[in-house]
C-alpha cells in the first residue's frame, strides 16, 4: 500500500465501472479493487464529465 494508487473508469448511458490499481516494480497494473453499477434514472442525465466524477467517487 506504500505506493501511488490509479483509477481507471468507463462510464455509459446507463452504467459505471471502476478500477483501483498500484504499479509494481516493473511498471505493470495490479488491480486491488473493481466496482461498477447502474446509472440511476437522475444520473442519466448527467453530462459525461459529471458521470467520470461520479464514477471517481464511486471508487
Amino acid at each position: 500500500w506504500s505506493k501511488p494508487f490509479i483509477v481507471y473508469n468507463d462510464v455509459s448511458d446507463v452504467a459505471l465501472g471502476s478500477t483501483l490499481s498500484q504499479k509494481d516494480e516493473n511498471g505493470n497494473d495490479h488491480p486491488v479493487y473493481f466496482g461498477s453499477r447502474q446509472i440511476s434514472s437522475a444520473e442519466i442525465n448527467y453530462i459525461i464529465t459529471e458521470k467520470e466524477a461520479l464514477a471517481i467517487i464511486f471508487v
